[in-house]
């Protein structure tokens, strides 16, 4: 997220949750941290050196069944308190929250954590000529961001010296959002969109980045799952309410008792407890409030059993409208499961080539070229950090494993995924266990006189003795691709 647009984004984000309670912390995805405020919904930030974003959404993400240490860490000392003062650092994108005695550091390239105070700093621009002359000038004055540093260098004279001034001193810009970043300035013919509202820019630009980072877009499947489990959670709720509403009409059994014995009571008086005749002839005890009189206790018993019916019948109709909306959920998640392949997202760059695309256990998208000619292109398409799959010491096809950057890190399981898909289409299909080599893409050369989808290996990053999986392929995730 680029810096001089973070300024705006963030100084709309402090009217948002200044003075609203801080309800929970969560940490769904590795470097992605939620966060739930009264009224506001939840701020996802996603703390990442390259790619860094975040912004308010209405609801919270699927969280891992146990919390871990850093996130109890930080719901010890910062669950439900008030934001009291909220202030930022824009050039670095980072701002904290602060409750009184700490503060709760957020930034958008590393994880957050407790500070006594926030470290502010004064905002510098350096000139024109220092801006030409410094290609490294990012790194003295952030908010000289490369993209920024590009565009003014792209401009007349005259030009650049009006932006860079209209730049330290304008309160409102349109803001431009692309696949990687969101700008103030147009750069290019692949605009995702546009608009004036920060917090606007920053929900089309989060969710649009929050797919690739859980790795697929969000199934129908999925977003009915989530609404069975809060109309479920609403049925236990009115469920309980329907017990507390039953006590409340037992009441009305000690206002007639009471009622029944007032000529023999002391109407006026205020006591504790009273024994009285039943309507069996034996003696029973009821308990009052000591700050009313006998009388007023019955009156109160009367005025909450009354309650008591109404809140009853308000909530069998409000029981079944919730049992018809599960019934409709349900019967759309049975439709869902009956389609076996679904449009999830795959990057432009890889539709139009003969792949199959499929998403890890862990959210990596995995492509496996089918022919020859797929397997060349799939590598000359490919990021120089994504990780090549290929069946060792034999023919097969070429399996690409996607990341964002060389130092995001996969787990185990996707790595042996993604290597069974490469034995799945190689010399070793049939066989029990395969061996397949790992290497970055970086390291895999093409080279002029070799049969297309034939490389070079220069270096081997790792080397699987895998058990091979034969129903694989229908336990992950297919995406559709257009050849």
């Amino acid at each position: 997220m680029e810096a001089n647009f973070c300024r705006f984004a963030l100084e709309s984000l402090k009217q948002k949750i200044l003075f609203t309670r801080l309800e929970k912390i969560y940490n769904p995805y590795p470097k992605l941290w939620t966060f739930k405020f009264s009224k506001q919904g939840f701020l996802c930030l996603y703390a990442s050196q390259k790619g860094g974003f975040f912004f308010l959404r209405p609801n919270n993400l699927d969280n891992p069944s146990s919390p871990s240490p850093k996130v109890m860490f930080l719901r010890k000392h910062c669950k439900n308190r008030i934001v009291k003062s909220f202030s930022f650092f824009w050039p670095r994108r980072i701002f904290w929250l602060g409750f009184g005695d700490l503060f709760l550091e957020l930034s958008l390239e590393s994880e957050p954590k407790i500070v006594e105070k926030p470290i502010l700093e004064e905002v510098i621009w350096p000139s024109l000529e220092e801006i030409d002359s410094n290609k490294e000038i990012f790194r003295i004055y952030p908010q000289i961001s490369p993209p920024l540093r590009k565009f003014l260098a792209s401009l007349s004279k005259e030009r650049k010296k009006n932006f860079y001034l209209k730049l330290q001193v304008e309160k409102s810009f349109d803001f431009y959002i692309y696949e990687n970043n969101i700008l103030l300035w147009e750069q290019g013919s692949n605009v995702i969109s546009k608009t004036d509202n920060p917090l606007e820019a920053l929900s089309i630009f989060g969710e649009y980045k929050l797919k690739e980072i859980i790795g697929e877009r969000f199934s129908k499947l999925k977003q009915q799952n989530r609404e069975e489990k809060r109309l479920k959670k609403i049925l236990l709720k009115l469920e309980e309410d329907k017990k507390k509403l039953k006590k409340r009409i037992e009441l009305l059994e000690y206002g007639k008792l009471l009622q029944a014995n007032l000529y023999n009571l002391d109407r006026n008086k205020k006591v504790s407890k009273v024994n009285v005749i039943d309507f069996t002839g034996n003696t029973i005890t009821i308990f009052l409030d000591c700050k009313k009189t006998i009388l007023e206790n019955m009156e109160n018993f009367f005025k909450q059993a009354a309650k008591g019916e109404r809140g009853l019948k308000a909530i069998e109709k409000r029981k079944q409208q919730i049992q018809k909306q599960l019934q409709d959920v349900r019967i759309k998640q049975k439709q869902e499961i009956k389609i076996k392949q679904k449009a999830f997202f795959v990057p432009k760059k890889y539709q139009g080539l003969q792949i199959k695309a499929f998403i890890s256990s862990d959210g990596f998208l995995i492509l496996r070229g089918k022919n020859s000619k797929a397997n060349h292109k799939l590598l000359s398409v490919a990021s120089p950090f994504d990780l090549w799959f290929h069946a060792q010491d034999g023919p097969g096809a070429h399996v690409i494993l996607r990341r964002d950057s060389k130092k995001q890190e996969v787990p185990l399981q996707s790595l042996k995924e993604a290597a069974c898909l490469a034995a799945l289409a190689s010399y070793q299909k049939n066989a029990e266990k395969g061996k397949v080599m790992c290497a970055e893409v970086k390291n895999v050369r093409k080279v002029k006189g070799l049969s297309l989808g034939q490389v070079i290996v220069d270096k081997i990053l790792h080397s699987f003795w895998i058990d091979i999986d034969p129903n694989l392929e229908t336990k992950l995730r297919y995406l559709e691709t257009k050849e």
